[in-house]
């Protein structure tokens, strides 16, 4: 099955480059791939898009077409992808968080202020138990204590003062934390 979109940015480097090569360059790949990228854009199309020579390339009328409508489009899905990449970057948002009785004390008072400081998009949900329970099934991003991971998704941590479990797409923030050298004062 062909992705429909699949051939685009090769064909926006050659309009940007209106060279095979340099198109290619940009793309890291070789002109062979550039100019086999665009032949399949083409025929799925059913439209020359550009027209080359062994010394120029330049777009067709329905080129310049395709060009004007995509560009715009194909910048636009660029920037999303930038910023949801942004968003991870940076913890924001809810964390649930379980910790058993005995490990409240840990996270209380200067941690969790320090914490929230260096986190201030974060919005924490603590959940204080003792029971033993499957953080995915609960909806808990991170959990110590007596939690358990059942389906197996999930990514372990420990440091010299703890031990905990934390869904895979959290592991930034306890990394992050760690390399900010947060605790208690």
């Amino acid at each position: 099955m062909s992705d429909q979109f699949e051939g685009i940015s090769v064909f926006l480097a050659i309009a940007e480059a209106r060279n095979f090569r340099l198109a290619g360059e940009k793309l890291g790949v070789t002109r062979s791939a550039v100019s086999q990228a665009l032949q399949r854009l083409e025929d799925r199309i059913g439209v020359a898009l550009v027209q080359r020579t062994t010394r120029s390339v330049r777009l067709t009328e329905a080129g310049e077409q395709f060009h004007d409508m995509v560009s715009g489009s194909v910048r636009q899905i660029g920037d999303a992808i930038l910023a949801v990449r942004e968003v991870q970057s940076r913890p924001a948002g809810l964390l649930k968080i379980a910790v058993s009785s005995i490990a409240e004390r840990f996270i209380s008072g200067p941690l969790l202020s320090g914490f929230m400081q260096a986190y201030p998009e974060l919005h924490l949900d603590i959940t204080i138990t003792d029971e033993e329970f499957d953080i995915v099934d609960r909806g808990f991003d991170m959990a110590s204590g007596w939690a358990r991971c059942w389906n197996r998704i999930c990514w372990r941590f420990l440091s010299r003062h703890s031990s905990g479990i934390a869904q895979p797409h959290h592991r930034t923030i306890w990394q992050d934390a760690k390399r900010r050298d947060i605790r208690a004062t």
